[in-house]
């Protein structure tokens, strides 16, 4: 991730521009079709992801010609112009990741893409529109959307409850279907036999 993909509004908030998609061959800055994001601004008093970016760039060095997001710390927990290696930047995000009690199980590598599913399932759990949540992830099919969108425990069950509590109502509404099925095709069986025998006479 480059600096540059990230900007702060005049309305307090934040603006990212994710440039590159899995199927892109031309990189960052090959790609035409961006992803736009605008984050809205903190909540008063609530320190948010806004002034997290915020802090993190007032402590980069004011001097370094190093556009990546990640810079290496020395051991005065300084940042240094340097762009932070893949293997460092993956320890890092394991260590945040431990810090805040979020479970590794199986999950022995931690990369920017390690984020996709839980926001996606969380969207989809609460209702959210799933085309809003395809424009926030890029996602083009609802196919490759539904690998991540996942229902939790407590919906399965209450939709199995609510199966349960009206498969009463559902076996009446298909008999209901049965007989006005089966009294259309008598009718018209009736008028047939009546037809023909008019024609007979």
């Amino acid at each position: 991730m480059s600096t540059a993909q990230l900007t702060f509004t005049s309305n307090g908030g934040m603006q990212f521009v994710k440039n590159y998609q899995k199927n892109d061959q031309g990189g960052v800055d090959g790609c035409s079709d961006a992803l736009v994001f605008l984050i809205p601004p903190d909540p008063k008093n609530y320190c948010g992801p806004v002034y997290d970016f915020k802090y993190y760039f007032s402590k980069r060095p004011t001097n370094s010609s190093c556009s990546s997001l990640y810079l290496q710390v020395n051991k005065n927990a300084k940042y240094l112009g340097v762009q932070l290696d893949e293997k460092a930047c993956r320890t890092l995000k394991k260590t945040i990741c431990t810090i805040v009690n979020i479970d590794l199980k199986n999950h022995e590598i931690i990369i920017n893409h390690s984020g996709r599913s839980t926001p996606i399932t969380f969207l989809f759990q609460k209702g959210v529109l799933t085309v809003t949540t395809m424009s926030l992830n890029g996602h083009k099919s609802k196919l490759s959307y539904r690998i991540y969108a996942c229902p939790s425990q407590q919906q399965k069950e209450e939709a199995l409850l609510l199966l349960i509590n009206n498969v009463g109502t559902l076996l009446l509404k298909n008999l209901e279907t049965l007989n006005n099925s089966d009294t259309s095709s008598n009718l018209n069986e009736s008028s047939n036999s009546e037809d023909l025998n008019n024609t007979r006479v």
